[in-house]
């Protein structure tokens, strides 16, 4: 049976019901990823602008009115981090062109870490919002575990523990050493 996203799931949400902003996720997902189809499904910024349309509904979660207003809330959200993407993308890329073109450069290469990064961020997509929302909070944010548990309405211990999980998961799917 699949669950659906009501009013009582949108007010508990409100309250701050961490279950209730993952079943948000889950049934939104798609309505999101809608509109990031200007970007290939290969490119790794599709995914990084849908978590943060959520992230940004989480951190505002108590001024929304209704599940219209987040679906409105976060498809405005998209949209401008596509447009926002592109621009900087078009800018960068000039740039490049033109700093390779002085030095006389072909600009070709990959730098050395770019296929563990690559692999790292698709171990990272596979967690789930919350667990992404935990590293980009901790890692990205630097906030201290007792910070996030607030913001989560989760237990500090709740964090640390999640953490330590989503570690020992990553070194194991990245074949890293170093687990016990």
């Amino acid at each position: 049976m699949e669950k659906k996203f009501g009013q009582k799931s949108f007010n508990r949400f409100k309250k701050g019901n961490i279950r209730d902003f993952e079943l948000l996720y889950l049934t939104h997902y798609s309505f999101v990823k809608l509109y990031t189809v200007c970007l290939p499904d290969s490119d790794p910024q599709k995914e990084i602008i849908i978590d943060d349309g959520f992230f940004k509904v989480w951190e505002k979660r108590k001024m929304f009115r209704d599940i219209l207003h987040v679906e409105k809330y976060l498809r405005v959200m998209t949209m401008r981090a596509c447009h926002s993407y592109f621009r900087d993308y078009v800018t960068e890329k000039d740039t490049v062109k033109e700093k390779n073109h002085l030095s006389g450069s072909t600009g070709e290469g990959a730098t050395p870490n770019e296929d563990g990064l690559q692999k790292l961020y698709m171990h990272l997509t596979g967690l789930s919002i919350i667990n992404r929302l935990i590293i980009r909070l901790s890692f990205g944010e630097k906030k201290p575990n007792v910070e996030i548990a607030r913001m989560l309405n989760v237990s500090a211990n709740n964090i640390a523990i999640r953490k330590h999980r989503i570690f020992k998961a990553l070194k194991t799917q990245m074949g890293l050493p170093g687990l016990g």
